[in-house]
């Protein structure tokens, strides 16, 4: 079936991101981890605007093993939008959990970087640094 939708897409050179992520959760809940995240990339890739199926992709990198692939696409989700402080801290705790103290610390103060004149930034941070000091 990928098979075909696939040449049939190189064909037509039209794409379907509908059912491109249609097969990605579909091959996902069959355990086909790394076929899934090729297929809902290829969908995100059509849509990026959509959040859900971001964080679908984020989900299927992380469950194909593909931890360094799901960073940087988290990184540059987080670059993409000021509003997107969330994915900074979660990159910082992701860099953090792979030992890398300096690019934890980076991403964290990332969140005020992004907007410097926006309270919330600093709010998230503090917050941040809060929950790092008071683990429980």
């Amino acid at each position: 079936v990928i098979a075909a939708f696939d040449a049939e897409a190189a064909r037509s050179g039209r794409e379907n991101p509908q059912l491109r992520r249609a097969l990605g959760e579909v091959l996902g809940e069959k355990g086909d981890r790394a076929r899934a995240a090729e297929q809902l990339l290829l969908a995100a890739e059509l849509v990026p605007e959509d959040a859900e199926l971001q964080e679908l992709c984020l989900t299927a990198l992380d469950a194909a093993g593909r931890r360094a692939e799901a960073e940087a696409r988290l990184l540059s989700l987080a670059r993409s939008s000021v509003a997107a402080r969330a994915r900074w801290i979660e990159l910082a705790t992701r860099y953090a959990a792979r030992g890398d103290a300096v690019a934890a610390e980076r991403a964290r103060t990332s969140v005020v970087e992004a907007a410097p004149l926006e309270a919330e930034g600093y709010a998230a941070l503090a917050a941040e640094r809060e929950r790092l000091q008071d683990p429980a």
